[in-house]
């Protein structure tokens, strides 16, 4: 007994394993999207799914698991399959499959598409750990069919110019037919142009609109069908843009060449609604102009370049954005920019910094994904000496030495004071484009910090006790909208609790109400997904007794992919199986892919072993109690304790 002790003390392990059996698992994944509704008969739609049902029924018997999957999830295979999914990504949702039984025992899918893929990439060559049946649906052959394949239209538009609408027609197997193509508003026929189908089977149209009224306007393109087409689902397409009173001029004022401005530069030249004039001292000669904002980018400096209108701007009463760094004339800033301006300090040095986007500030709404891709960025340099604006001042990035948090933000605005106010405290955008860049491979999260916090500078102020506005103006048909709402007071202070009432409708007079109580830490509201076309919308409050109005419109695009392309691939669904062991066959012949006995996967037993302590078993230590305890009795027994 006493050896077994001291064996024990040495903490002796034993090695365990467990079996775990795995049955095969076998996927039916139904290509639910639009183009298998428009482009396969109702009748083989039906005889699929009967055949689908009974598929599955004898795999079950065959000792399979099965799970009935559409693009988009597992789907009940009872139920009626509506084939109204939006897009097709079929490489994207085979590797979710891959992931999704990565521990289980997948041995084959049986794919029943129409081999046509429009997001991401295609079939062509793709290799699974698991065997690919496909069941062909749709028509491979090419046949009549006129198509809106691509409409180029602005964005944005202005108020009494004229703006293009580019149109593309495809024509199969319809080269040099006669089209007749129409521009329509409102159901109304603006313009109607004749073309032909090219030998490279396309037509280009082009019309010229003018813009007579402000405000989102909603185009339609319809190209004349042709006796026997294919579908006629596609030969109409919608267009949009966004008429706005003028542009908002913007200046930006640099004594010398720097990156930074040619950083600036490049964010705001792709927003339609800026008009950008960049003035570099000693390069071009200052011209008095109305500007809606100026960028003063290192001035005032100490050789005094454009002196008399820096001095206007820090003074006066158009909207300014300072970009601060080792060439800013700091004490002539002191004095000039006094009345809403405080220097804290007179050190001349610069501090390389990080940077932190502000939770709590909530005038734009900026990417999760921005944030932290603007909080990874290398430092850049900014002035050590301190500031703060008078009044109504706002963070918008914090500065971050090491890991503390410097109170001198690094960008910050002042917008409820006329006029309004904004700062950068440091140089090196472009650095932070150029890493975001390589990170990346895009400006996204920098330029986008640089058009909001224009845009903002630039935005007309209402002083009002009610703001309203979308987290996007452009959705497509389906997602839903997310009004995000902004209440204050007299003083234009924040305030929640407050019962907005939210109205809005589409152009057909369609109406949807909503009504929430906005809260610190809720202060939007979310609502179902629309049918495409232009909405406007009114929201109401009582604040203090007074009703307060917000008014504006959105945008729900169609999303029309699935109808473009509507020739079944099935060359593509013949090389996905062979490529991965399976076979391919039609709906009429899909029982021949049910395996027979003799082909059936054999359940997957995996062994996982590891090695466990002896006195951890508790069937161990009752031996060794039930001993020692019966050595102990014998003892005392025979008298030898």
């Amino acid at each position: 007994m006493l050896f077994l002790v001291l064996a024990l003390l040495l903490n002796p392990l034993i090695k365990k394993f467990r079996q775990t059996v795995l049955p095969p698992v076998a996927v039916i994944l139904i290509d639910d999207s639009e183009s298998i509704r428009i482009g396969t008969s109702q009748d083989s739609l039906a005889l699929l799914g009967k055949e689908l049902k009974n598929a599955k029924i004898q795999l079950e018997k065959a000792g399979y698991q099965v799970f009935v999957s559409g693009l988009e999830g597992e789907i009940n295979s009872d139920s009626t399959i509506l084939y109204n999914k939006k897009e097709t990504a079929l490489q994207r949702r085979l590797k979710n499959l891959q992931e999704q039984f990565d521990n289980q025992n997948l041995t084959q899918v049986w794919l029943a598409s129409d081999g046509i893929t429009n997001i991401g990439s295609e079939l062509t060559g793709s290799s699974f750990p698991f065997s690919i049946n496909t069941i062909r649906l749709g028509n491979p052959e090419s046949r009549k069919d006129l198509i809106v394949s691509q409409v180029r239209i602005n964005k944005i538009g202005f108020l009494g110019n004229s703006f293009p609408i580019s149109v593309q027609i495809k024509g199969r197997k319809l080269e040099s037919a006669p089209i007749q193509v129409s521009l329509l508003e409102n159901g109304k026929i603006l313009e109607t142009r004749n073309s032909v189908i090219g030998t490279n089977s396309l037509a280009n149209i082009e019309f010229s609109v003018k813009a007579g009224s402000k405000g989102i306007k909603q185009y339609s393109i319809e190209v004349k069908p042709i006796a026997g087409e294919l579908t006629l689902v596609n030969n109409k397409r919608q267009a949009f843009i966004e008429i706005v009173d003028g542009r908002q001029k913007v200046l930006l004022l640099a004594s010398v060449p720097h990156p930074d401005i040619r950083a600036i530069r490049a964010a705001l030249e792709p927003l339609s609604q800026i008009e950008l004039n960049v003035i570099i001292g000693g390069i071009d000669s200052y011209k008095p102009d109305a500007y809606n904002l100026v960028i003063l980018h290192q001035l005032p400096d100490r050789q005094g370049t454009f002196s008399q209108p820096v001095s206007q701007f820090l003074k006066g009463n158009t909207a300014t954005l300072m970009v601060c760094g080792s060439g800013t004339d700091f004490a002539r800033l002191r004095n000039e920019a006094s009345s809403w301006l405080n220097l804290q300090g007179f050190g001349g040095t610069m501090d390389e910094v990080t940077t932190a986007f502000n939770s709590d500030f909530q005038r734009f709404q900026f990417d999760e994904n921005w944030k932290k891709t603007l909080e990874g960025l290398p430092p850049i340099k900014s002035p050590g000496i301190g500031y703060g604006i008078k009044s109504g001042f706002e963070s918008i990035l914090q500065k971050k030495l090491g890991r503390s948090v410097i109170p001198t933000p690094l960008l910050g605005v002042s917008l409820n004071n006329n006029p309004k106010r904004g700062i950068f405290w440091g140089e090196g955008l472009w650095l932070w484009r150029l890493n975001e860049y390589a990170q990346n491979e895009s400006f996204l999260a920098t330029d986008n910090l640089i058009q909001k916090t224009v845009q903002l500078l630039v935005s007309s102020d209402k002083k009002q006790g009610l703001k309203v506005y979308l987290s996007q103006n452009e959705l497509y048909e389906g997602e839903s909208v997310t009004f995000l709402t902004e209440t204050y007071n007299q003083l234009l202070e924040p305030i929640f609790e407050q019962k907005i009432q939210i109205e809005f409708q589409n152009k057909s007079g369609k109406k949807s109400s909503y009504s929430f109580t906005n809260s610190s830490t809720n202060s939007s509201l979310t609502t179902e997904g629309l049918v495409s076309g232009t909405y406007t919308y009114t929201a109401k409050c009582q604040i203090n007794g007074k009703t307060e109005i917000d008014k504006g419109e959105f945008l729900v695009k169609a999303n029309e992919l699935e109808s473009q392309e509507l020739q079944a691939n099935h060359a593509l669904l013949f090389d996905l199986a062979q490529r991965n062991g399976g076979a391919s066959t039609g709906i009429a012949n899909l029982k021949t892919l049910i395996p027979s006995e003799s082909n059936k996967p054999k359940p997957l037993i995996s062994f996982t072993d590891w090695d466990e302590n002896v006195l951890s078993l508790w069937w161990v230590l009752a031996v060794l109690l039930t001993l020692a305890s019966t050595e102990w009795f014998i003892r005392k027994l025979n008298g030898s304790l």
